[in-house]
């Protein structure tokens, strides 16, 4: 369609566009699975942000009635060694690992340790007493017996 400036007197003409229609039914099935896997593409080669965040833990673990504190915490570095190595496990993208046990007792709950490490760390040294954070008022919170865990004066 042609139309006629009438103030300057200049005739206008539309762009030129190339037709964009298929000339076939299948051309427009190929172009759709072509649009469909360029915008695909980047999601297969990186994989989504939620996989490689962190994914903290917790562990409540009960107190057993012949438990000194010092073997309490003893239970709770092994069951937080066992939770980072499956945090790591599951999830082979993940970089770092974090748990936190708490202990239970007569009704009281108090936080243990929190263990953060990164795969790294922990691929060179899996010892949770070397990347733990203890809570040193925990004892006293849970009600364990401070002369209890003192060996008797001579």
């Amino acid at each position: 369609m042609i139309a006629k400036n009438t103030t300057s007197n200049k005739t206008i003409h539309p762009p030129i566009v190339p037709s964009l229609r298929p000339r076939s039914g299948l051309g427009l099935v190929v172009i759709g699975l072509g649009l469909m896997l360029a915008m695909n593409v980047g999601r297969a080669i990186a994989p989504p942000p939620s996989l490689a965040q962190i994914q903290p833990r917790s562990v409540e673990l009960q107190r057993r009635t012949d438990d000194t504190y010092e073997t309490f915490l003893r239970r709770a570095e092994a069951v937080a060694r066992a939770a980072v190595q499956r945090q790591f496990d599951s999830n082979p993208l993940s970089t770092t690992a974090t748990t936190t046990i708490y202990g239970k007792n007569n009704g009281f709950i108090a936080p243990l340790l929190r263990l953060h490490v990164t795969r790294r760390d922990w691929v060179n040294l899996p010892d949770p007493q070397q990347w733990a954070t203890y809570f040193p008022m925990t004892k006293q919170l849970l009600g364990f017996d401070p002369e209890a865990d003192t060996p008797p004066s001579p």
